[in-house]
């Protein structure tokens, strides 16, 4: 039984080596969201919601993951945009994290059903998930 060893192909020698074009910097708003679950509050909706829900958050997560937050701004508050909540609006107490400096808007995933959270730079930190309107008045 003979050994093979493999042989690694050889580096072209090269005299200068040249480093790729420097990527211009992109605005987070011409960039789809990226959703986090980091600092999801529990018992809104997380192990609860029922299997349709769940189904319309994944599917409302996979759609706005292909538009930019900028078109994702000028969509309606009822299909696939979003809109500010005024803390003053909560029915709950927010968790240390949120700072108040944080603006906290919320999305519709399921009808009116919302989830609420708030926006750094691309990522959307979920907070809540609210299929039972407990959160925040929604108003009259």
């Amino acid at each position: 039984m003979t050994k093979h060893r493999l042989r690694l192909p050889r580096a072209k020698s090269s005299r200068t080596i040249q480093s790729p074009p420097a990527a211009p910097l992109e605005s987070p708003d011409l960039r789809p969201p990226i959703f986090s679950f980091e600092h999801m509050v529990d018992g809104y909706c997380v192990k609860s919601c029922e299997q349709e829900e769940r189904s319309a958050f994944a599917l409302s997560l996979h759609k706005r993951g292909r538009l930019s937050w900028r078109q994702l701004r000028f969509i309606s508050k009822h299909k696939l945009g979003y809109e500010k909540i005024e803390r003053s609006s909560l029915r709950v107490g927010l968790p240390s994290k949120v700072t108040p400096d944080v603006t906290l808007i919320a999305f519709r995933f399921h009808g009116m059903k919302a989830m609420i959270g708030y926006r750094d730079e691309r990522i959307f930190h979920i907070i809540w998930l609210d299929p039972k309107f407990k959160v925040y008045h929604h108003g009259s």
